[in-house]
């Protein structure tokens, strides 16, 4: 599988478009470590934390850049989903996260992101809720768009997850605050 950042492990991939939705909509699964639990709180020990990239005809591997930049300023938790299309950076949050797609502070964080690329590279930005996902990330109707999104989600079960130790999958060391 392609492997898009030195950051994220590719763990599903489509090439092309698949389907009839949009202009060419297909998707991949990228994995990153986390220290964020599923509950979205700091944790002493690594989880994988998987989100989808949504693509457009043209598969445009620039808006990986800005997934970079949201992941090593420790936001990934919080998101589920990118996509880009026709230079448009969207980012849909994690309904555990709702109210952030109404918060100045991180839709800057955003749009700062998305003009600041380290290729030079700037995207308009929108930052939008798992519940309101609507238009901009593919241009289709809401309805079949919501449920295309939802489906990716059903079927990965995106956001964070345990990474099993040898042995009993839920122990950790005896002190992990300890040092």
């Amino acid at each position: 599988m392609k492997k898009y950042s030195p950051y994220f492990t590719t763990i599903y991939d489509e090439q092309e478009p698949t389907g009839y939705l949009g202009r060419g909509t297909h998707y991949s699964i990228l994995r990153a470590t986390s220290w964020h639990s599923p509950n979205y709180d700091i944790s002493p020990r690594a989880y994988h934390f998987d989100f989808a990239i949504i693509w457009d005809e043209d598969h445009d591997t620039r808006v990986i850049g800005c997934v970079e930049e949201i992941y090593l300023n420790g936001l990934l938790s919080k998101f589920i989903m990118f996509g880009e299309r026709k230079a448009f950076f969207t980012a849909v949050i994690s309904n555990f996260w709702n109210g952030l797609a109404t918060d100045k502070e991180m839709n800057e964080n955003i749009q700062w992101i998305a003009k600041n690329t380290a290729d030079g590279d700037h995207f308009n930005a929108e930052l939008i809720s798992q519940d309101d996902i609507g238009g901009g990330i593919i241009a289709d109707n809401n309805e079949k768009v919501t449920l295309y999104l939802s489906n990716i989600n059903m079927l990965w079960k995106l956001g964070g997850k345990i990474i099993p130790s040898p042995g009993n999958s839920h122990e950790m060391i005896p002190f992990p605050n300890k040092f």
